[in-house]
Protein backbone atom coordinates (compact mmCIF):
# COMPACT_ATOMS: atom_id res chain seq x y z
CA UNK A 1 0.00 0.00 0.00
CA UNK A 2 1.31 3.11 -1.02
CA UNK A 3 1.49 6.51 1.71
CA UNK A 4 0.10 9.69 0.47
CA UNK A 5 3.81 10.99 0.39
CA UNK A 6 4.97 8.56 -2.03
CA UNK A 7 1.80 8.98 -3.84
CA UNK A 8 2.27 12.70 -4.17
CA UNK A 9 6.20 12.00 -5.24
CA UNK A 10 4.42 8.75 -8.12
CA UNK A 11 2.04 11.65 -8.74
CA UNK A 12 4.08 15.18 -9.29
CA UNK A 13 1.53 16.99 -6.71
CA UNK A 14 4.30 16.86 -3.54
CA UNK A 15 4.16 20.61 -2.41
CA UNK A 16 1.63 21.89 -4.37
CA UNK A 17 -1.19 20.85 -1.83
CA UNK A 18 -0.51 23.94 -0.20
CA UNK A 19 -1.68 26.06 -3.73
CA UNK A 20 -5.64 25.84 -3.66
CA UNK A 21 -6.11 27.12 0.33
CA UNK A 22 -4.03 29.76 -0.58
CA UNK A 23 -5.19 30.91 -3.64
CA UNK A 24 -8.83 30.89 -1.59
CA UNK A 25 -7.69 32.46 0.82
CA UNK A 26 -6.19 35.39 -1.19
CA UNK A 27 -9.20 35.28 -2.89
CA UNK A 28 -11.54 35.87 -0.28
CA UNK A 29 -9.66 38.52 1.11
CA UNK A 30 -9.45 40.59 -2.10
CA UNK A 31 -13.11 39.89 -3.35
CA UNK A 32 -14.52 41.05 0.34
CA UNK A 33 -12.34 43.75 0.54
CA UNK A 34 -11.22 42.58 4.06
CA UNK A 35 -9.60 45.53 6.14
CA UNK A 36 -5.81 45.30 6.31
CA UNK A 37 -5.74 41.86 5.11
CA UNK A 38 -6.70 43.55 1.12
CA UNK A 39 -4.47 45.78 0.91
CA UNK A 40 -1.65 43.66 2.11
CA UNK A 41 -2.89 40.88 -0.37
CA UNK A 42 -2.45 43.32 -3.59
CA UNK A 43 1.05 44.04 -2.63
CA UNK A 44 2.19 40.90 -1.85
CA UNK A 45 0.43 39.55 -5.81
CA UNK A 46 0.66 40.23 -9.13
CA UNK A 47 -1.16 43.49 -10.45
CA UNK A 48 -2.82 41.69 -13.57
CA UNK A 49 -2.92 43.35 -16.72
CA UNK A 50 -6.62 44.25 -18.63
CA UNK A 51 -7.61 44.51 -21.74
CA UNK A 52 -10.77 45.87 -23.22
CA UNK A 53 -11.94 43.89 -25.70
CA UNK A 54 -14.77 43.92 -28.23
CA UNK A 55 -16.08 40.06 -29.25
CA UNK A 56 -18.96 39.86 -31.32
CA UNK A 57 -19.52 42.95 -31.07
CA UNK A 58 -19.87 43.35 -27.30
CA UNK A 59 -17.78 44.89 -24.47
CA UNK A 60 -15.83 42.55 -22.95
CA UNK A 61 -12.62 43.27 -20.58
CA UNK A 62 -9.98 40.54 -19.76
CA UNK A 63 -7.70 40.09 -16.57
CA UNK A 64 -4.38 38.96 -17.52
CA UNK A 65 -2.37 37.39 -14.56
CA UNK A 66 1.46 38.22 -14.20
CA UNK A 67 3.92 35.79 -14.74
CA UNK A 68 3.74 33.28 -17.84
CA UNK A 69 1.33 31.28 -19.47
CA UNK A 70 -0.67 29.13 -20.01
CA UNK A 71 -3.22 29.91 -17.35
CA UNK A 72 -6.60 28.36 -16.30
CA UNK A 73 -9.40 30.51 -17.73
CA UNK A 74 -12.43 31.73 -16.09
CA UNK A 75 -15.49 33.08 -17.84
CA UNK A 76 -17.85 35.49 -15.54
CA UNK A 77 -21.28 36.40 -16.78
CA UNK A 78 -22.95 38.67 -14.68
CA UNK A 79 -26.69 39.01 -13.21
CA UNK A 80 -29.04 41.32 -14.42
CA UNK A 81 -27.49 44.85 -13.96
CA UNK A 82 -26.59 47.86 -15.50
CA UNK A 83 -23.52 48.34 -14.40
CA UNK A 84 -22.32 44.59 -15.14
CA UNK A 85 -18.33 44.28 -15.82
CA UNK A 86 -18.39 47.54 -14.17
CA UNK A 87 -20.19 46.62 -10.83
CA UNK A 88 -17.14 46.69 -7.80
CA UNK A 89 -17.91 43.45 -6.69
CA UNK A 90 -17.76 41.83 -10.35
CA UNK A 91 -14.23 43.93 -10.47
CA UNK A 92 -12.89 42.49 -7.56
CA UNK A 93 -13.81 38.90 -8.60
CA UNK A 94 -12.38 39.13 -11.94
CA UNK A 95 -9.12 40.93 -10.22
CA UNK A 96 -8.57 38.50 -7.33
CA UNK A 97 -8.92 35.73 -9.64
CA UNK A 98 -5.94 36.65 -12.27
CA UNK A 99 -3.77 37.88 -8.98
CA UNK A 100 -4.13 33.80 -7.65
CA UNK A 101 -2.92 32.77 -11.67
CA UNK A 102 -6.45 32.56 -13.65
CA UNK A 103 -6.98 34.47 -16.88
CA UNK A 104 -10.65 36.29 -16.52
CA UNK A 105 -12.93 37.32 -18.84
CA UNK A 106 -16.21 39.18 -18.44
CA UNK A 107 -18.50 39.98 -21.16
CA UNK A 108 -21.58 42.63 -21.08
CA UNK A 109 -23.91 40.62 -23.02
CA UNK A 110 -26.82 41.95 -24.86
CA UNK A 111 -29.35 42.26 -22.42
CA UNK A 112 -28.19 41.38 -19.52
CA UNK A 113 -27.97 44.97 -18.13
CA UNK A 114 -31.68 45.72 -19.35
CA UNK A 115 -33.01 42.22 -17.58
CA UNK A 116 -34.18 41.42 -21.27
CA UNK A 117 -33.05 37.95 -22.02
CA UNK A 118 -32.75 36.79 -26.01
CA UNK A 119 -31.07 34.62 -28.10
CA UNK A 120 -28.60 37.24 -28.75
CA UNK A 121 -27.80 37.07 -25.14
CA UNK A 122 -27.00 33.57 -25.70
CA UNK A 123 -24.86 33.84 -28.59
CA UNK A 124 -22.81 36.58 -27.40
CA UNK A 125 -22.30 34.06 -24.73
CA UNK A 126 -21.20 31.33 -26.88
CA UNK A 127 -19.13 33.79 -29.07
CA UNK A 128 -17.00 34.52 -25.47
CA UNK A 129 -16.17 30.76 -24.97
CA UNK A 130 -15.49 29.94 -28.48
CA UNK A 131 -12.76 33.32 -28.16
CA UNK A 132 -11.54 31.73 -24.64
CA UNK A 133 -10.98 28.36 -26.00
CA UNK A 134 -9.14 29.56 -28.95
CA UNK A 135 -6.65 31.48 -26.99
CA UNK A 136 -3.19 30.09 -26.85
CA UNK A 137 -2.42 31.12 -23.12
CA UNK A 138 -6.01 29.15 -21.70
CA UNK A 139 -4.49 26.07 -20.17
CA UNK A 140 -5.23 23.04 -21.41
CA UNK A 141 -7.76 24.63 -24.09
CA UNK A 142 -10.69 24.51 -21.32
CA UNK A 143 -12.29 27.17 -19.51
CA UNK A 144 -14.34 27.39 -16.40
CA UNK A 145 -18.03 29.53 -16.61
CA UNK A 146 -19.18 31.33 -13.44
CA UNK A 147 -22.53 33.04 -13.61
CA UNK A 148 -24.59 35.02 -10.97
CA UNK A 149 -28.00 34.90 -11.49
CA UNK A 150 -29.55 35.21 -14.31
CA UNK A 151 -25.93 35.00 -15.78
CA UNK A 152 -25.76 31.40 -13.85
CA UNK A 153 -28.34 30.01 -16.39
CA UNK A 154 -26.55 31.68 -19.14
CA UNK A 155 -23.68 29.90 -18.56
CA UNK A 156 -25.35 26.52 -18.06
CA UNK A 157 -26.42 26.88 -21.46
CA UNK A 158 -23.24 27.84 -23.19
CA UNK A 159 -21.69 25.17 -21.09
CA UNK A 160 -23.65 22.27 -22.55
CA UNK A 161 -23.39 22.75 -26.31
CA UNK A 162 -22.23 19.55 -26.95
CA UNK A 163 -19.07 21.27 -29.46
CA UNK A 164 -17.35 22.85 -26.59
CA UNK A 165 -18.85 20.77 -23.13
CA UNK A 166 -16.68 18.21 -23.16
CA UNK A 167 -13.43 21.53 -22.85
CA UNK A 168 -15.90 22.87 -20.16
CA UNK A 169 -13.05 22.45 -16.85
CA UNK A 170 -17.17 23.27 -14.43
CA UNK A 171 -20.00 25.78 -14.15
CA UNK A 172 -20.61 27.66 -11.09
CA UNK A 173 -24.19 28.77 -10.85
CA UNK A 174 -24.44 31.23 -8.27
CA UNK A 175 -28.65 31.55 -7.70
CA UNK A 176 -29.54 30.61 -11.29
CA UNK A 177 -32.68 31.55 -12.85
CA UNK A 178 -35.16 29.37 -14.24
CA UNK A 179 -33.73 28.25 -17.93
Amino acid sequence: MEDAASAEIRTGTRGRSWRAPLRAAILIGLVLDVPVLAPVLRRLTREPRREALTIDGIGAELFVPGGRSPWPAWIFVTGAHPERRREPIVRRLAEALARTGFIVLVPDLPGLGEGEIDERTLDSANATADFMLKRPDVKDGRVALCGASAGASIALLAASRPEVASRISVVAAVSPGPT
